[in-house]
């Protein structure tokens, strides 16, 4: 289960990190069923922020309400640091080389026990710097990707990074802030001079301050006691959005078989104030035996399943949107598949409840391997070949200049570097232009066709699609490859989906606050 909150702040301010030592949150559900004070883990990883609002989220990692249960009261404060001073460091000067760190101070950036401003030592480190992946877009071609996190031995709050030349300059580059993290990231041309001017924009002047939680949660939403017995639904002008709740309900093994995994309570936006977002978001998987797969994608966008709740009463469709689909490999290298869906409506107060049943047509595949395509190991090596699996193509490689209007591939690496004696890092590219492609990952084989353990921890290709219509679709993956003193080439061999076919997959589950519900209740079902 997973309490969010969203706490707001005035215009102007900025909650800055959340104290974790003082943060408990009790948890008791209708039935009397108690769960231990939870203390919040690293609150830098667990903010979403807005103008006026940060998300507070908690997980209560391995408790669960009782079966039955028509509420949970979740009630606990949580200590905050907020400012709203902004202040600049002075610019620094960092080299362009992976590791490389300068140091920095924030002045009154940091809070004392006394709640008195504390300056802040802290340093840039270069966390990445190398050729942005072409794949991604072709936007990013020539250009580098760098990434800057600030690091302190004590909590502080960075609000942003200018780039700037060494002659003091702002580069025009748009910065992907990570939300809640110490660092950013920019698509850069390369820099001639090695090095570049780095502006902090930090908080000062911080203060401390709490917020108080006390709130009941239903699968009707927010609850409160109406008579002094039963909970009944709370319908303010404007629903608040401030609680959320996922329940992760039990996997079972049925071959090509769905069943409910989990759902969120309250708004799928957050942030959002508007009637129209009280709602119900569920995610269902599926599985398929090996050596059958699942697709990546599917031709029916949108499918519905009917959602009923304890009262009998039957809630909006829950409608599943197919265009994107979420897989990966289950135990014994089965096909596991995800897919989202929102009922936009919530259960009647007291239910105990929901049931979700119904058909969802899901794409299943066939999994096939390319020959075997070998390249030089060296920078920006690359071969052109149509399309494995394409009608009228055969197999053999092709000149690039010769490719015409067939559908072809295009394989490449890219960022080979030693990282240490014997030790290669290695990513591969592929691109595919005029035939759909479904890659699920590269294989790096020696002579006899065994294939190299990859020491990374990439075991898939990354699919990124950067052209009209899906017709241009690229993927990478990054490889470290051991003992590689003598390793002139690489033999690669890729695993891919062909042959795709529509199933029906029936879909009849039961869950409540307390997860997963047999449907054996002895209660007649709606």
């Amino acid at each position: 289960m997973i309490p969010c909150w969203a706490v707001s702040h005035a215009p102007g301010w900025k909650i800055d990190w959340c104290e974790d030592k003082s943060v408990r949150v009790r948890m008791e559900d209708s039935k009397g069923k108690t769960a231990p004070d939870m203390k919040v883990p690293d609150m830098k990883c667990h903010f979403l922020t807005s103008d006026d609002k940060s998300v507070l989220i908690v997980e209560a990692l391995g408790w669960m309400p009782s079966a039955g249960a028509q509420w949970v009261r979740m009630n606990g404060e949580v200590s905050f640091a907020v400012s709203r001073v902004e202040a600049e460091a002075d610019p620094v000067t960092v080299k362009l080389v992976e590791g490389a760190s300068s140091p920095l101070v924030l002045k009154g950036g940091g809070l004392g026990k006394d709640g008195s401003a504390e300056d802040v030592e802290a340093r840039i480190v270069v966390s990445e710097y190398r050729d942005a992946l072409p794949a991604e877009a072709e936007l990013r071609r020539g250009k580098k990707l760098l990434r800057l996190e600030v690091e302190a031995d004590v909590p502080l709050s960075i609000r942003g990074m200018e780039l700037q030349t060494t002659d003091g300059i702002p580069l025009a580059v748009s910065e992907d802030w990570e939300c809640g993290r110490l660092g950013g990231s920019w698509d850069i041309n390369p820099v001639e001079e090695g090095e570049l001017r780095v502006l902090v924009r930090h908080s000062q002047n911080l203060w401390r301050c709490k917020a108080l939680m006390d709130s009941r949660m239903s699968l009707a939403g927010l609850v409160r006691e109406g008579n002094g017995k039963d909970p009944v639904e709370e319908r303010p002008e404007k629903p608040p959005v401030t609680n959320a709740a996922c329940i992760r309900a039990a996997k079972g093994e049925r071959p090509a078989t769905a069943e409910l995994a989990g759902f969120l309570l309250g708004s799928d936006e957050i942030f959002a104030d508007a009637a129209d977002q009280r709602q119900m978001v569920f995610f269902i998987e599926a599985k398929t035996k090996a050596p059958a797969v699942f697709g990546r994608r599917c031709d029916l966008k949108e499918q519905s399943l009917e959602v009923t709740d304890s009262t009998g009463r039957t809630l909006a469709p829950a409608v599943f949107d197919l265009y994107h689909l979420s897989h990966w490999r289950g135990r014994g290298g089965n096909g596991v598949i995800g897919v989202d869906g929102k009922c936009l409506s919530l259960a009647s107060p007291g239910a105990e409840w929901l049931r979700v049943r119904g058909t969802l047509r899901l794409p299943v595949a066939a999994m096939q391997e390319s020959p075997v395509y070998e390249l030089p190991l060296m920078e920006r090596a690359e071969l052109q070949f149509p399309v494995p699996g394409a009608e009228n193509t055969g197999e053999g490689e092709r000149d690039v200049a010769d490719a015409g209007e067939a559908p072809f591939c295009r394989l490449k690496l890219q960022d080979v570097k030693e990282l240490k004696k014997g030790v290669i890092a290695v990513s591969v590219f592929l691109e595919v232009e005029g035939a759909p492609f479904d890659l699920e990952r590269f294989e790096l084989v020696d002579g006899k066709g065994r294939i190299w353990e990859n020491a990374g921890p990439e075991k898939r290709a990354n699919l990124i699609t950067w052209g009209s219509q899906e017709k241009k679709q690229s993927w990478y993956q990054n490889f470290e490859i051991r003992n590689a003193e003598d390793v002139k080439s690489l033999r690669i061999r890729m695993k891919y989906r062909t042959g795709v076919k529509m199933v029906d997959v029936p879909v009849d589950d039961m869950i409540g606050l307390g997860g997963p519900v047999p449907q054996k209740t002895g209660r007649k079902m709606p």
